[in-house]
């Protein structure tokens, strides 16, 4: 029981001294980025002189056709809307004729006719 009561206090001891010894607040000089909040928070005196919290890289580019985009990376099949053949024509200088295969460009993607559903499909 002596034992128990021993290694209690000096593991009591030890805890008080690691908190006494060891933590003391934010270390002086240590910058931690990662626990900051939202920019133009300028509580703790960090400011950004732009808003942007997500990189131009990650960004999506609205210029761009999403379903062209997406069959550039994968396989798949995708219907085409008058939007999608107008990008088509303008990008790619590709006429979508129906009963004729055409491919876009050097994407590896075709653009084709399908007379059951009466729409014009891209396909990689």
């Amino acid at each position: 029981m002596v034992t128990a009561f021993f290694c209690i206090n000096i593991s009591m001891q030890l805890f008080k001294k690691f908190f006494e010894n060891k933590y003391s607040g934010p270390q002086v000089g240590v910058n931690h980025r990662h626990r900051r909040s939202i920019p133009k928070a300028s509580s703790n005196g960090y400011t950004r002189n732009t808003l942007k919290i997500i990189p131009d890289y990650v960004k999506i580019d609205p210029s761009k056709n999403p379903k062209i985009e997406s069959l550039k990376d994968k396989s798949g099949m995708r219907v085409c809307d008058s939007k999608d053949l107008e990008y088509i024509r303008k990008e790619y200088n590709t006429i979508p004729i129906k009963g004729e295969i055409k491919k876009i460009g050097s994407t590896g993607i075709q653009l084709y006719y399908d007379e059951k559903t009466n729409n014009f499909i891209i396909k990689k």
